[in-house]
């Protein structure tokens, strides 16, 4: 995905619109808006590839409100759903969301997904270590750039939750 739809596909998440304890960017796209603050921090970037999609885990309100936009598709977990939503000009998925994350409890509630992510920018955001953990397990040939980078950092205890805002 070019960054120009990226961003894009990120406007979109954001006009959805849901509750903000009830959703997080997940896989290489947390691991693309993560590397904005690693490299404004002068670390290297977690991530030297543009993700394919912006994957989401959404519970709650959300996900209801995600079964009406979506489009269902076969989930390659084990568990929970998978839904779709496109970018209006009809360029391919742009929001993969699934109400089920492998390394998590059965059913995950807000105080879950505010334990493994950070919050930036108004979209939370899984936390790095939570994220190589699951590109570790999947064993997939493109996840191991990606994981040699996470590891990088908290090799080096880079701190990558992010700076308070200014008033």
């Amino acid at each position: 995905m070019a960054i120009d739809d990226f961003e894009k596909c990120l406007d979109l998440l954001r006009k959805l619109d849901w509750p903000r304890d009830q959703f997080c960017i997940t896989g290489s796209a947390a691991l693309r808006l993560l590397s904005k603050v690693s490299m404004q921090r002068g670390y290297p970037e977690l991530i030297n590839r543009e993700p394919n999609d912006i994957d989401v885990l959404v519970i709650g309100d959300a996900l209801r409100r995600a079964r009406d936009i979506g489009k269902a598709r076969s989930s390659p977990l084990d568990k929970g759903e998978l839904l779709s939503i496109r970018l209006r000009d009809g360029k391919g998925d742009c929001l993969d969301l699934t109400n089920a994350w492998p390394l998590g409890p059965e059913v995950i509630t807000p105080a879950d997904l505010r334990d493994i992510s950070h919050e930036l920018d108004g979209i939370r955001v899984m936390r790095e270590e939570f994220i190589a953990e699951f590109k570790k397990r999947s064993n997939r040939l493109k996840d191991e750039g990606d994981v040699q980078q996470i590891d990088k950092a908290l090799a080096h205890k880079i701190n990558l939750a992010p700076l308070p805002r200014k008033p």
